[in-house]
């Protein structure tokens, strides 16, 4: 006799849930997964075809990069910026003559780097010359 039962049958009752009722889509659903999925033709991509995609994909970068800096800007809390250097408009003419020959020795410099293995003309040499003599006797 069976215990759990109280009987003296013996019998055996399984119940199988596969759940494939479920996982059955409507056309509607299927439509709408196969427009998710992307295919790519490997085969028949070129060089070309690489290097537009990468440039579409920095530009779509460079967009949301933006996005999130200036979502963040409007947003978050900033710490104030301290000005280091004072207008040029509130100063006076020395000072301004003082940076903008500061700025031409930059360019010089810069130039001449850049002319270094080449060399440079007498007339460059002149207006150089021509340039710096003001500057000595200040």
């Amino acid at each position: 006799m069976d215990l759990r039962t109280g009987s003296d049958y013996q019998a055996v009752v399984v119940q199988l849930k596969t759940l494939l009722n479920l996982q059955k889509r409507s056309q509607a659903e299927n439509q709408r997964v196969r427009r998710k999925r992307l295919e790519i033709d490997m085969e028949n991509v070129n060089e070309k075809d690489c290097k537009e995609y990468r440039a579409i994909l920095n530009e779509l970068w460079n967009i949301i990069e933006n996005s999130i800096k200036k979502s963040a800007a409007n947003t978050l809390p900033q710490k104030k910026k301290m000005r280091v250097i004072e207008d040029i408009a509130h100063t006076d003419a020395a000072t301004k003559k003082l940076r903008k020959d500061i700025q031409t020795l930059g360019k010089w410099y810069r130039r001449l780097r850049k002319n270094k293995e080449k060399g440079i003309s007498y007339q460059e040499v002149e207006e150089l010359e021509h340039f710096i003599e003001p500057l000595k006797n200040q």
